[in-house]
């Protein structure tokens, strides 16, 4: 514990882009925790907002809560600043997206890709701290139990966000980068039915002739 404020960090200062930086706020809490609650321990009763935070820091489940959210949290951050960088590759963005989906899914399902069989509850990979955390809390079982259920309903809800954002024919932009260029003038380019060539995905009809592109393309 810090025993001097010298040594706080200082919370981000909010802005039109505070979102981005929702991570760095909750790490910042999480390693001030005993001394936010020294703090707001000393404050005057009647004032009302430092009281409301006090009891906030006095309830541990709160923190547990913050422990879990906090990689999550973190890599949606690092996905979204890729989002809005200046010059994008869309391909690469929407690889990092399914990448973020499927990194998700693991930690509700044991078998990801087809969203099959559930982990318990006590299963599921929350995040080693705040599994190792939560395992030496002195909380009652069913309280644990109640957090943990809560954590698996918040990643459930972020992946039914991510859903909602991508769908077969979004996610084919991925394969747009076997067109640069450098593949189509190269000499050991992939093969035309290749599955990774975008035509092959964006054109799968029974009237279609594929050998009628294939052949200028090889």
């Amino acid at each position: 514990m810090n025993e001097s404020n010298e040594h706080y960090e200082k919370f981000v200062t909010p802005s039109t882009t505070r979102w981005l930086v929702r991570g760095k706020s909750i790490n910042i809490i999480l390693k001030q925790w005993e001394e936010l609650q020294a703090d707001f321990y000393s404050v005057v009763d009647r004032k009302y907002q430092a009281r409301m935070m006090r009891d906030m820091l006095r309830d541990e489940v709160n923190k547990f809560y913050l422990t879990f959210a906090l990689p999550f949290v973190q890599n949606f951050e690092s996905l979204n600043a890729a989002f809005q960088a200046s010059n994008p590759d869309p391909s690469k963005l929407f690889e990092e997206l399914e990448e973020l989906r499927l990194f998700l899914l693991q930690r509700i399902y044991k078998d990801p890709h087809e969203r099959k069989h559930l982990w318990a509850p006590t299963d599921e990979k929350l995040g080693e701290k705040f599994e190792f955390d939560l395992k030496r809390s002195k909380l009652p079982p069913e309280k644990k139990l109640e957090i943990q259920r809560r954590c698996h309903d918040f990643l459930m809800e972020l992946i039914n966000q991510i859903d909602k954002r991508i769908d077969n024919t979004t996610m084919k932009m991925k394969y747009i980068k076997h067109l640069s260029p450098n593949n189509c003038l190269s000499q050991m380019k992939p093969r035309f039915t290749n599955e990774d060539l975008p035509f092959v995905q964006l054109a799968k009809d029974e009237n279609f002739d594929i050998q009628k592109v294939a052949n200028p393309w090889e």
